[in-house]
């Protein structure tokens, strides 16, 4: 009934980079529905009391007509390894309801937290969220990610992530990195070591 969705970061409050998740709808209605919406993402949107301290979740799902959004009290997953799973098909261009595909694969992680999803040859993205790797001080995320996600756009805009082709070969050129996505907090300084993604 709802195919789509955006998750939206809010911090005391605020909605966190309204504009992005507004120009993602925009794109992904147009692609899916071949019209542009009539309605924007976060109309008719406001946010509980009870919703107003703290990191908080905002889901909105929609289709060509309406939307339903909810809201709910976000704490991050600690994922600290990842699994390289090969797919050579899988396609999430957009952000589907239906991650069923997404969901066998992290199905595959093994004893690790979450999984890397291998590509035709390339590293794209994990099972809910980009990635950045570190490399001689510059971060660098997979050209060829699933997703373009809000915030590793927002990233590429302010020039603090650049983009490469990473296959497993690289992946020795680099000595770390962090998941990005709309509700975790970007920090140039903080890596999680290379060696933590298992082949």
């Amino acid at each position: 009934m709802f195919p789509l969705f955006e998750t939206i970061c809010i911090m005391d409050g605020d909605i966190q980079h309204a504009e992005y998740h507004e120009v993602r709808f925009l794109r992904s209605f147009l692609k899916f529905y071949g019209t542009s919406p009539y309605f924007s993402l976060l109309q008719g949107i406001t946010i509980p009391n009870t919703y107003k301290k703290g990191t908080v979740k905002l889901k909105i799902c929609y289709n060509q007509h309406k939307k339903r959004y909810e809201f709910s009290t976000y704490a991050p997953k600690k994922i600290t390894t990842l699994k390289v799973v090969e797919d050579n098909v899988i396609d999430y261009d957009l952000k589907f309801t239906d991650r069923s595909p997404l969901t066998q694969l992290w199905k595959k992680r093994g004893d690790c937290d979450d999984i890397i999803i291998l590509k035709n040859g390339l590293l794209t993205d994990t099972y809910f969220a980009n990635i950045a790797f570190l490399k001689d001080g510059q971060w660098i995320t997979s050209k060829q990610c699933l997703l373009q996600g809000t915030c590793r756009q927002r990233l590429l805009n302010q020039g603090i992530l650049l983009t490469e082709n990473i296959t497993l070969a690289s992946l020795k050129e680099f000595s770390g990195f962090q998941l990005i996505n709309a509700m975790l907090t970007f920090s140039p300084t903080f890596y999680i070591p290379i060696e933590n993604i298992k082949l």
